[in-house]
C-alpha cells in the first residue's frame, strides 16, 4: 500500500515535470536596453516578442553589489535611473521558470545614447 502510494506520487511529479519542461525549452529570453537622459529602461521579451511580464529584473554594479530589485511590468518594461558613480552595470532578468538574460554595461555604454541587445539563454 504505501509502496504503491509512493510510485504514484513519483509518477505524478514525473509527469508534471515533462508536461511544464517543452514549454521552457522552447523560449529563448532577450533584453533589450535604451540609454536615454540619465536613465535606462528595459523592454524584456521571449522568442516571438512575448513579453516577460512581473518578470524579477536585478540590477549590480561592478563589484557584483546588488543596487535594485523589481518586477518588470505587463509589456516586459522597467525603467530606472543610472547611479551615480558607477563603472558598470550588470541587468539580470528572470521569468519564473528560470529562464534568464543578462549583459554588463561598460561606463561608455552607461553614457552613450544606444540601444544594446542583450544576450539570450536557453534552458537545457
Amino acid at each position: 500500500m504505501r509502496n504503491r502510494r509512493s510510485i504514484l506520487i513519483i509518477s505524478m511529479i514525473l509527469l508534471a515535470i515533462l508536461l511544464i519542461a517543452p514549454s521552457a525549452l522552447a523560449h529563448s529570453a532577450f533584453i533589450k536596453a535604451e540609454v536615454n537622459d540619465g536613465k535606462i529602461v528595459t523592454q524584456s521579451f521571449y522568442s516571438g516578442d512575448q513579453p516577460m511580464k512581473q518578470a524579477k529584473i536585478r540590477v549590480y554594479d561592478s563589484t557584483g553589489k546588488q543596487l535594485l530589485e523589481a518586477k518588470t511590468d505587463d509589456k516586459g518594461k522597467y525603467e530606472f535611473d543610472i547611479p551615480k558613480d558607477v563603472d558598470s552595470l550588470k541587468i539580470v532578468v528572470q521569468d519564473l521558470l528560470g529562464l534568464r538574460a543578462e549583459k554588463d554595461l561598460s561606463k561608455e555604454e552607461l553614457y552613450k545614447q544606444k540601444i544594446i541587445y542583450l544576450n539570450p539563454s536557453i534552458i537545457l
